[in-house]
C-alpha cells in the first residue's frame, strides 16, 4: 500500500496559545483525514481493514458540526443561538463568548447549581465550526417567561440565594426579570449564569474574593433587581441555606467540578482555591457545626484521587485538614494513606508549650500505668510500597526489615483498641520535636471514615488535650493565627501588625496538600526593593522526573513521613537542625550583585538550578539567613534569622552571599517552577532525554523545551525571574535555530 501521511507538518502549541486556533488547527485535520481516507478506497484492502476504515469515518461524521444545526437565532449580546441536535431531536441555545474561559466559569456555576441541588440549565462545553461554546440544553416544555413577583414566591428561587451570593451571580435574575424561566410544571431555572464568580455579565472580569462575600449585602440592595426578588430573606434562612451548601458541596467536588471546566492549570488553582474559601467564609459567619467526624471521609477521598498521579512512586498519599486553634503548628493535621502497611497514619506537630504540657502529663502517667497501655517507644518512618508496582499485591512485613525503615524519634507510646499513638520526646532532633504519629489500622476492618474520624477526634480531644479535636478553628481564633504569623515572618511585635492584616492573609494550598498563609502580591513589593530570583540547586539532573511526578519540591521531612526514605547532601544534619521541615532556596538580587561587583557571577551546578516564580516570596510560612545555617531552628541562631525585608537591605548594603538560604515549609509546588536551567546545550538535552524516558513532555502545560533554558550567570536568572527573556536561550530556541546540532545532541 503506498504511504500516505495525513499531516506532514504537525503544529507546535505555544503555552499561551489561542482556544480557536487550535480549534481550527483541529477543524483542518479532520478535513484531511477524511480526503485520505477517500482516497483509501482506491487501494487494494482487506475486508477487516475496510471496516476499520468506515468506523472511522463514522467517528468523524459525528463530530460537533455535523450532530447540531441552527433553528433559531441568538438572544442576548453574545453569540449563539439556538440549535437542534440531529439525533435525539433535543433542542439547545449555544452560546459563544468572545472569551472561551466565560463559558468555562458558566459551566461551573451551573455544576455547582445542580450538585446544590437549585435548578439550573444543564450545559455542556463543546467545540463548534471552530469555535468553543457553552451548549445549555432547553427546559422541559420550551420555557416560558417569568414574573418578578412570581420569583419573589418561588422556594426554586428563594432557596438558592445563597448559592447566588457564593457564586457572585450578580445577574441571577436579570435586568428584566428574564433570567428566570418556568418549565411545564411552573418550577423555575436559573437560565444564564455567565455573570458568575469572575466574570461580569458583559464579558469584563470582576473580583471573586477568596475570604468575604459582599454579595451577602450587596444583592440585596433594592435598587437592583435580585434585591427587589429576594427582599425580606431572614438571617434563618441564609444560616440554612449556608448549612445546606457547606454539606452538599465539598472541596473534592469544588476540585473535580472545576476540573471538567478545562481552566488552565493557574486559573483553576486560583479559582479553586476562592471556591473554598467562601465556603470557609461561610462556616465561620454563621458558626456551621462541620461535624468533625464528617471531615475525615472527604479526607479519605481526597486521598484517592492522589493515587493515579504518585503511581510508581515511593510516596504515599496524604492531605491536610485545618483544624485547632492554638495547640497545633500551622493549624494543620495530616493525614496519610499507608494502605500498604494496612492503615493510616496521622501526623502533625504540637506547638511548643502545649507539647511540654502533654509530655509532662504522660510521663506522670506511665508511672502509673500498666506497660501495655503507655509505655516508652519511637516513632518510626518505613518505606513506602510503590503504587502500582507488583509489591503492592503482597503486604509486605516491614517492620521486620530494618533497611526499610528509619527511627525517627524517641516517644511515648499509648495502644488504645488497636490504634497506637506515639508522641516524640526528642529535643535533639529538632524537626521531630512535638511530633505527633497516629496509626489507625484499617486492612481486613469494616471501620468506616466516620469510624475513623471519631477515634481521631477523641484522641485529640481526651489525650492531646485539643478542645475541640477535628473541629475549623473559630474566626478569632484564626485572625490571632494570622497576627501571630504576620508577627513571625516579618519579625515585629504584636501592636505593630497592621490593622488590614486580617484582609491581607489568606490562607492558601501552596503544595500539594499543604496550606499556608500567603500575602497576594507581596513580591512585587520586593521587586521594587530590587529585581532577584530565588532558586534550588539540583543534587542530580535525575532527580527531575521524580520531581515533576511528586507535584513538586518536597521536604526532608515530608518525604521520610510519606514513605521516600533517603538522604539528601545533609539530611540527617538538617533534621537536627530543624531544617528537614524546609525546601532549601537561595536569592540573589541585583542590588546584591551590584555592591559585590557580582555581575558576572556564575551559576556553578551543571547538574540543573530550578528557578522559581517569583510569587512565592507571598507566603509566611519561610524564613532566611544570610549565610548557610542548615535551617537551624535553635533560639541562639533563629533569632538573627532574616525578615524579608532584611533580606533585601541587607543585600544592598553590601552584605550579599552565595550562600545565603531562606526555608520553605514542607515543600515548593510544581506550579510554582519557572524554569529549569543549565549551563550548556549538552546538559539541556540530556535533561530533555530524562523527562522523555519518563514520559514528561509538558512542564505546567508547556513543552519541556520551553521550561528548560541555558543560564549562565545569577544575572541571567535574575532577568529569567522578572520576564527578562529576550536574550535567553531555552531548548526550543536553540532547536530552531540549530536543527543540524540536533544529531550531537541526541
Amino acid at each position: 500500500m503506498e504511504k500516505s501521511p495525513i499531516i506532514n507538518n504537525p503544529v507546535e502549541l505555544k503555552p499561551d496559545f489561542d482556544i480557536l486556533e487550535v480549534n481550527e488547527y483541529i477543524k483542518n485535520f479532520v478535513t484531511k483525514l477524511r480526503e485520505k481516507l477517500k482516497k483509501l478506497y482506491s487501494y487494494r484492502i482487506d475486508p477487516s481493514t475496510r471496516v476499520e476504515i468506515q468506523t472511522l469515518q463514522g467517528a468523524l461524521d459525528s463530530t460537533t458540526e455535523n450532530i447540531y444545526h441552527k433553528i433559531d437565532q441568538q438572544l442576548g449580546t453574545n453569540e449563539g443561538g439556538w440549535y437542534e441536535n440531529n439525533k435525539t431531536r433535543e433542542r439547545f441555545y449555544i452560546k459563544f463568548y468572545k472569551n472561551p474561559d466565560q463559558a468555562r466559569i458558566e459551566y461551573i456555576a451551573n455544576a455547582i447549581y445542580k450538585k446544590l441541588g437549585i435548578r439550573a440549565v444543564e450545559s455542556t462545553l463543546l467545540d463548534m465550526d471552530g469555535k468553543f461554546a457553552i451548549a445549555s440544553k432547553e427546559i422541559p416544555g420550551g420555557g416560558q417567561s417569568s414574573y418578578r413577583e412570581e420569583q419573589a414566591k418561588s422556594p426554586d428561587i428563594r432557596s438558592g440565594f445563597l448559592a447566588d451570593t457564593y457564586l457572585a451571580n450578580w445577574d441571577v435574575v436579570g435586568l428584566v426579570f428574564d433570567n428566570i424561566m418556568k418549565d411545564a410544571n411552573g418550577n423555575m431555572y436559573r437560565v444564564d449564569n455567565g455573570g458568575s464568580l469572575n466574570f461580569r455579565a458583559q464579558g469584563g472580569l470582576k473580583d471573586f474574593l477568596p475570604n468575604d462575600i459582599p454579595e451577602l449585602k450587596n444583592m440585596l440592595n433594592p435598587d437592583f433587581s435580585a434585591g427587589q426578588v429576594f427582599a425580606g430573606i431572614t438571617e434563618e434562612e441564609l444560616k440554612s441555606q449556608a448549612e445546606h451548601l457547606v454539606q452538599d458541596l465539598s472541596d473534592g467536588d469544588i476540585e473535580e467540578i472545576v476540573k471538567q471546566s478545562g481552566l488552565d492549570e493557574e486559573k483553576a488553582k486560583i479559582l479553586k482555591q476562592a471556591l473554598v474559601g467562601r465556603k470557609r467564609f461561610l462556616i465561620n459567619k454563621f458558626k456551621i457545626d462541620q461535624r468533625p467526624m464528617e471531615r475525615i471521609p472527604i479526607a479519605i477521598e481526597k486521598l484517592k484521587e492522589q493515587l493515579d498521579r504518585l503511581k510508581g512512586l515511593e510516596l504515599r498519599p496524604r492531605v491536610g485538614i485545618i483544624a485547632d486553634a492554638d495547640k497545633v503548628e500551622n493549624q494543620e493535621i495530616d493525614i496519610i494513606d499507608a494502605s500498604d502497611l494496612g492503615r493510616y497514619e496521622i501526623n502533625f506537630k504540637l506547638t511548643d508549650n502545649h507539647w511540654e504540657t502533654i509530655i509532662k502529663e504522660l510521663k506522670e502517667k506511665m508511672e502509673l500505668s500498666a506497660p501495655a497501655e503507655i509505655r516508652e517507644g519511637a516513632i518510626y518512618y518505613i518505606r513506602a510500597v510503590a503504587s502500582g508496582s507488583e509489591q503492592e499485591i503482597t503486604k509486605l512485613d516491614w517492620e521486620n526489615q530494618y533497611d526499610n525503615r528509619a527511627q525517627m524519634a524517641e516517644a511515648i507510646t499509648i495502644e488504645k483498641d488497636g490504634v497506637i499513638i506515639r508522641v516524640s520526646t526528642e529535643r535533639h532532633r529538632r524537626s521531630l520535636s512535638g511530633l505527633v504519629h497516629i496509626e489507625v489500622p484499617h486492612e481486613n476492618t469494616d471501620i468506616s471514615g466516620q469510624q475513623i474520624g471519631l477515634i481521631i477526634n477523641n484522641i485529640l480531644e481526651e489525650i492531646l488535650q485539643i478542645p475541640g479535636g477535628l473541629s475549623v478553628p473559630t474566626p478569632e481564633a484564626e485572625i490571632e493565627y494570622k497576627k501571630a504569623r504576620y508577627a513571625w515572618h516579618h519579625k515585629i511585635t504584636l501592636d505593630q501588625v497592621p490593622q488590614d492584616m486580617d484582609s491581607k492573609l489568606i490562607r492558601q494550598e501552596v503544595f500539594p496538600g499543604y496550606f499556608t498563609f500567603c500575602e497576594k502580591d507581596k513580591y512585587k513589593k520586593y521587586e521594587k526593593l530590587s529585581p532577584f530570583a530565588t532558586y534550588h540547586s539540583l543534587n542530580s539532573t535525575e532527580t527531575l522526573s521524580w520531581i515533576i511526578k511528586a507535584g513538586g519540591l518536597l521536604s526532608t521531612h515530608e518525604r521520610y513521613r510519606r514513605g521516600l526514605i533517603f538522604n539528601g547532601s545533609s539530611s540527617l544534619q538538617d533534621l537536627e537542625t530543624g531544617g528537614a521541615d524546609n525546601v532549601f532556596v537561595r536569592t540573589v538580587t541585583l542590588d546584591g550583585l551590584k555592591t559585590t561587583h557580582s555581575h558576572d557571577a556564575t551559576i556553578n551546578n551543571e547538574r540543573g538550578v530550578i528557578i522559581f516564580n517569583p510569587r512565592i516570596l507571598d507566603r509566611t510560612d519561610w524564613y532566611a539567613y544570610p549565610v548557610d545555617e542548615y535551617g537551624k531552628t535553635t533560639p541562639e541562631v533563629f533569632i538573627y534569622r532574616q525578615s524579608p525585608e532584611q533580606l533585601f537591605d541587607d543585600q544592598k548594603n553590601g552584605k550579599f552571599s552565595i550562600e545565603n538560604e531562606q526555608m520553605f515549609r514542607c515543600g515548593i509546588s510544581l506550579s510554582d517552577i519557572l524554569a529549569i536551567t543549565f549551563r550548556s546545550e549538552e546538559k539541556m538535552f540530556n535533561a530533555r532525554k530524562i523527562l522523555r524516558a519518563a514520559g514528561i513532555e509538558t512542564i505546567n502545560g508547556r513543552p519541556v523545551e520551553e521550561m528548560i533554558v541555558l543560564i549562565k550567570t545569577l544575572k541571567d536568572a535574575i532577568d529569567l525571574s522578572g520576564g527578562k527573556t529576550e536574550q535567553l536561550m531555552t531548548l526550543a530556541k536553540f532547536i530552531q535555530e540549530n536543527p543540524d546540532e540536533m544529531k550531537r545532541y541526541e
